[in-house]
């Protein structure tokens, strides 16, 4: 690269440290706390802690397991680390298996389909459901976890509509956003709002999505270097 041309990409890139100087004070007290990543049993942790919040549990019920008839939302009892699942929800009809896998950690050999076996013996009668959290993709666990040591799945123990996967990232993130939104101006709610507002920023951070600053940056950048880098 000849003088000129140095001087030029130098000028230009002091748009690019304006824009960060510019930017308003944010701190996400969740972010340096975890030192810059939540372990996945601190996020199990934060999903347990809204859905003992009724209204969170049947926004959460009605969104992502339909399926469940759940008509006595406020008799679940939330549970976290019964019998190792991450979050277990349970009344007198059902009993809810939630693993949580936002980090993408590595399946255990026969993990679902003991967790559900065990299930099916302890909670006689009652339905038993999986719902399985991906950090951004939506597929199922594999053989490894899904099958028992003897060949059985646990599609043989319970029915394929009881067992839903869904992304931290185009899923959970999502309807988090939509709670907030709900509690906005709602003062019994300000508490809550607060809360969720830095889960959803954490989230947003790990994702490295929908953030107006990223975006700005990326656009002078890409003039910077006359590139499109999408």
């Amino acid at each position: 690269m000849d003088i000129e041309r140095y001087r030029e990409l130098k000028s230009r890139a002091k748009d690019i440290f304006a824009l960060i100087d510019n930017q308003k004070l944010r701190i996400n007290v969740i972010y340096y706390a975890a030192r810059g990543k939540l372990k996945e049993v601190a996020h199990s942790m934060i999903l347990a802690g809204l859905l003992r919040e009724k209204v969170i549990l049947n926004s959460f019920l009605d969104t992502f397991l339909s399926s469940s008839n759940h008509e006595a939302y406020y008799d679940y009892e939330i549970k976290r680390e019964f019998n190792h699942i991450d979050v277990s929800l349970e009344n007198e009809s059902n009993f809810i298996i939630i693993e949580n896998k936002v980090n993408d950690a590595i399946e255990q050999s026969h993990q679902i389909f003991q967790y559900v076996e065990e299930a099916k013996k302890k909670k006689t009668g009652k339905n038993v459901f999986v719902i399985y959290l991906n950090s951004v993709t939506r597929d199922f666990p594999t053989e490894k976890s899904l099958n028992g040591a003897n060949g059985k799945s646990v599609f043989d123990l319970i029915p394929g509509k009881h067992f839903v996967v869904l992304s931290y990232m185009y899923d959970i993130l999502p309807w988090l956003d939509k709670l907030e939104n709900d509690f906005i101006n709602e003062p019994e709610y300000r508490y809550l709002e607060t809360s969720l507002f830095q889960y959803i920023d954490y989230l947003k951070m790990k994702f490295n999505i929908n953030d107006e600053f990223i975006n700005k940056m990326k656009e002078k950048i890409d003039k910077l270097l006359r590139i499109d880098s999408t």
